[in-house]
This record gives C-alpha cells, sequence and structure tokens, in this order.
C-alpha cells in the first residue's frame, strides 16, 4: 500500500478516503512528468460566472462508511449496521453520513483550486438522506467573481441518482494570481 509508513495526520483523512473510493487511480505518488504536474495555472481572467466546476462520483461501501465514522468518532450504527438501521431507526438502508458529503463538496473545491487559491469560507446543509448502493456526484458553479479582491464565491452540491440535491453548499475562494 502506496500510505505505508507515512505519517497521517487526520486533515489528510479526507484525501486517504479519496484514494481509497478511487479505483481507477493506478498509483497515489504522480511524478513530476504526470499531467496533474502539468495543468495550466489558474487565473481570475479565465474564469466567468456560470462556470462549473468538474463533477465528481462517489459509490461509498459499508468498509468506507466504516472506517470514516471510526475516524470522525461517530458512533452512530445507522452509518455502519444494516439491521439497526432498518429495524430500529426505519431507514431503507445504511445511511451516507452528512459530514462525509461535506468532505466531498471541500474535496471537489480544492481539487478544482488545486495550488491555485484559497477556501475563505466553506458551508453546506444535509437535506435529503443518501443511502449505502446511491451513486452521488458533486460538482458546482462559479456565481460572482471579483476581480480587484482575487475572490470566487461557488454555489456547491451533491446529487443523487435522481438528480435531487441531497447537499447543497456555498465557497468563497482567493484566487493567487
Amino acid at each position: 500500500h502506496c500510505w505505508e509508513g507515512r505519517k497521517i495526520r487526520p486533515s489528510h483523512f479526507c484525501y486517504v478516503f479519496d484514494y481509497l473510493q478511487d479505483k481507477r487511480r493506478r498509483s497515489c505518488f504522480r511524478s513530476r512528468t504526470d499531467t496533474y504536474f502539468k495543468v495550466k495555472k489558474m487565473k481570475i481572467a479565465d474564469l466567468s460566472v456560470g462556470q462549473q466546476l468538474p463533477i465528481r462520483h462517489f459509490k461509498a461501501s459499508n468498509v468506507s462508511l466504516f472506517c470514516y465514522n471510526a475516524a470522525i468518532w461517530n458512533p452512530h450504527r445507522i452509518h455502519y449496521d444494516e439491521k439497526y438501521t432498518k429495524e430500529v431507526e426505519h431507514h431503507p438502508e445504511i445511511v451516507i453520513d452528512g459530514p462525509l458529503q461535506g468532505d466531498w463538496l471541500s474535496q471537489a473545491v480544492t481539487n478544482w483550486l488545486r495550488d491555485d487559491g484559497n477556501i475563505l469560507e466553506f458551508s453546506y446543509s444535509n437535506r435529503r438522506a443518501s443511502y449505502l448502493g446511491e451513486t452521488l456526484y458533486s460538482g458546482g458553479e462559479i456565481t460572482s467573481i471579483d476581480h480587484d479582491t482575487y475572490i470566487v464565491e461557488l454555489d456547491l452540491f451533491i446529487r443523487n441518482e435522481k438528480d435531487e440535491v441531497t447537499t447543497p453548499g456555498n465557497a468563497k475562494v482567493r484566487i493567487l494570481n
């Protein structure tokens, strides 16, 4: 495993979790010749209101939900115990955590920004339950740009397979120019 022997701080957990979820990735360490490092630097002049952030897809597993809840010290059984979830709480399936969906939204922003900016403000609200087995996807769009301060405001979302917004959010970022 490529993370073996590396010290992982709690702030790294969402990135480790993202790595475990992304089965298309062949290696978690990329060389300087990889296309990841050849991406053009983001400039405020190249951005426009209405521009979309890249869509990211997520499909949680029993193991990933259990590990995530263990990492954030969340003992609520609806996130990992199927029998309890269905029989006691009366959900149709194991519930995907709200904080995990918030992490997915923040990853959408940080992956879009790369090293070209910083998140100044971030918020989200879980509006609908999402369940194990659903494929969710995150994205967003630019809603305002201040060319003097290099501040960009974003509307964010997580949608389910029915195209319903389950988790809306907002972010304010500063582009480093």
